[in-house]
């Protein structure tokens, strides 16, 4: 069960019923079981409380002539109302019917995982920036995106999804693949544009994706999003059980923390990369920040002053172990159902 609204910004719940159907022979004899989902349409919404969202549940069950006892799970988002433990909707039907146990929505629960991992890092959350401004400058332009065409072949360039954080390893394929035909759309666009704003916009972009600090966000951002899209699209079809779900998540799990290994392969990966457009493989020195000394303190303020050190911990190491425990966390509930 979820909400959102519509075009005319009404709120809309969908709900959707998952239950087994028992196939028989012509005697009457159970064959087996076949797990159906049924969406049952979309009501609009008043009252989003715990108690008004319960209550359109309830509501929809007996008009449809079924019984709550019967109920045996709920799968909502992990949004408090929902998923409350004490007033929540899930806690709310849980009281009445013990067996209906909640599950957070595992595409949903995955999705946020990554969210975690990237989006509060800021130098991915920077690079994720830059690739959205890619796809907005030659997309806004029908001559700037036929010219993109011309140089590159499928696969293209594509928007990043706000919330599917998933649907984001399309974009950072193309990218990856096209990463040379791309610079040179832009720097014929920056040598040869009559527009000046349009010359210092494809110089920008110019600027931002031609580091080595780049090539070696887009190769390793590529690697965590190829361990997770699989994974994501077999948790949205609708004959997966929870036990695989729990083996699927596990193995994303153990997969990403091998990931946190092969750093030097990502490296060497990234440096063929940046040879194809004849960038330096090297991380950029920068400046280092300097907090100053109080004369109660007893050592100096030490920091990592190394460029490809730096990258490592509070980048690449930053991402892995965050969407490693993330994983571990966020799933633990399923696991002990399951």
């Amino acid at each position: 069960m979820d909400t959102t609204q519509d075009i005319s910004k009404v709120d809309q719940l969908s709900q959707i019923f998952r239950y087994v159907k028992v196939r028989k022979d012509e005697n009457d004899n159970p064959l087996g079981i076949d797990v159906t989902e049924s969406f049952l349409g979309f009501q609009n919404i008043t009252d989003q409380t715990a108690e008004g969202l319960q209550q359109k549940i309830l509501d929809l069950i007996q008009s449809k002539g079924l019984s709550l006892k019967k109920c045996r799970g709920q799968g909502y988002d992990g949004a408090s109302v929902m998923s409350g433990i004490y007033s929540g909707v899930q806690r709310r039907i849980l009281n009445m019917e013990p067996n209906a146990v909640y599950i957070h929505c595992a595409a949903h629960n995955l999705n946020l995982v990554l969210n975690d991992a990237c989006q509060h890092i800021t130098a991915i959350k920077e690079f994720y920036d830059v690739v959205q401004r890619l796809y907005v400058f030659f997309s806004q332009s029908i001559e700037r995106w036929e010219m993109l065409e011309n140089q590159l072949s499928k696969p293209t360039l594509k928007r990043l999804c706000p919330t599917r954080w998933t649907s984001r390893a399309d974009a950072i394929h193309a990218l990856r693949f096209r990463y040379a035909d791309i610079l040179k759309a832009l720097t014929k666009i920056a040598l040869q544009s009559k527009k000046a704003e349009e010359r210092t916009e494809a110089s920008g972009l110019i600027k931002s994706i031609e580091t080595f600090e780049f090539v070696m966000m887009l190769v390793f951002q590529e690697r965590v999003l190829e361990n997770v899209k699989v994974v994501s699209q077999v948790l949205q079809k609708k004959d997966v059980d929870l036990l695989q779900a729990a083996t699927l998540l596990e193995n994303t799990c153990n997969n990403l923390s091998l990931l946190r290994d092969q750093f030097d392969n990502i490296k060497s990966t990234a440096q063929g990369l940046a040879a194809s457009w004849g960038i330096s493989c090297h991380f950029t020195q920068k400046r280092a920040r300097i907090v100053k000394r109080y004369f109660d303190e007893i050592a100096e303020d030490e920091r990592l002053t190394d460029p490809e050190k730096m990258f490592t911990v509070g980048v690449f190491y930053a991402c892995i172990d965050t969407a490693v425990s993330q994983l571990k966390q966020r799933f633990k509930g399923l696991n002990t159902i399951a």
